[in-house]
């Protein structure tokens, strides 16, 4: 029987990248020594660690589950990670905007929701707004992620590591939160980074369409999904069973809610 098997029953991992199993050296423990190269930036520097726990993690799922990545991260941003995903079945990346199979090619079932051609054109529209808004705030940078053949997906900003960007994060967010509940679209903020989401990029459609993929090859599966931030909750409702770092914004979230109830 396959490891990633048990009493017959597929289990399927759907994680989270960036916060979840690596982050920036900044967010890791202090004095923490033995910080392991998760991921590089397109000259090879390294540019996010995992801790001992986390490769742990990573490497007691890669053993007895499938892997399959669900993240913000396009495709050649997520090549760039160390950590080995040459076997899963299925890749989801643009915040859910693209599926491909272990082939890089995206699946035949998989369709863009009515709509999309729109959204894209908005984002061209979108990204000159922004990068208009930000010329005179030099500690945020703006990127208009791409897919396969230069698609949009989302735009990205994020602001300069050697300063506080609350404030100007915060002002951004109001700034452009009128257009986006206009057009049913999705801000995601989480520390130093924000990113405008059109309603085509949705991590739960992504994980919903794969699971039913499985489905048909596998039967019935157990899977466990893992996420940082509350961009996460969506597709994490979409599993079995959910995986959340204590020190997270979701756990955070959580906590506060808690805390609310018992009040």
């Amino acid at each position: 029987m396959n490891t990633n098997h048990c009493r017959g029953v597929e289990i399927v991992f759907f994680t989270d990248i960036d916060d979840t199993l690596m982050q920036t050296k900044r967010k890791c423990p202090v004095g923490d020594s033995e910080l392991i190269v998760g991921a590089r930036d397109r000259d090879g520097n390294a540019l996010s660690f995992l801790t001992k726990k986390q490769l742990a993690l990573f490497q007691c799922m890669s053993k007895n589950t499938t892997v399959i990545p669900v993240t913000g991260r396009n495709l050649p941003a997520l090549e760039r990670t160390d950590i080995k995903l040459d076997c899963a079945p299925f890749r989801i990346t643009g915040h859910g905007a693209e599926v491909t199979d272990a082939g890089g090619q995206v699946p035949s079932g998989w369709c863009p929701p009515e709509g999309h051609k729109q959204q894209q054109e908005q984002l061209q529209i979108l990204s000159q707004q922004v990068h208009g808004w930000i010329k005179e705030r030099p500690q945020l940078r703006v990127k208009l992620v791409t897919e396969r053949d230069s698609v949009p997906v989302y735009l990205s900003v994020k602001g300069s590591r050697s300063t506080d960007n609350r404030q100007v994060l915060s002002a951004f967010i109001q700034q452009f939160s009128p257009v986006m509940k206009q057009w049913n679209w999705k801000i995601h903020s989480n520390g130093n980074n924000v990113a405008l989401l059109p309603s085509f990029a949705c991590k739960a459609r992504a994980v919903r369409f794969v699971r039913q993929e499985i489905e048909k090859t596998s039967g019935n599966h157990l899977s466990i999904g893992a996420g940082d931030s509350h961009s996460d909750n969506d597709f994490l409702k979409e599993c079995d069973f959910q995986m959340i770092p204590s020190n997270s914004q979701l756990a955070t979230l959580l906590g506060n809610a808690h805390d609310a109830v018992s009040e």
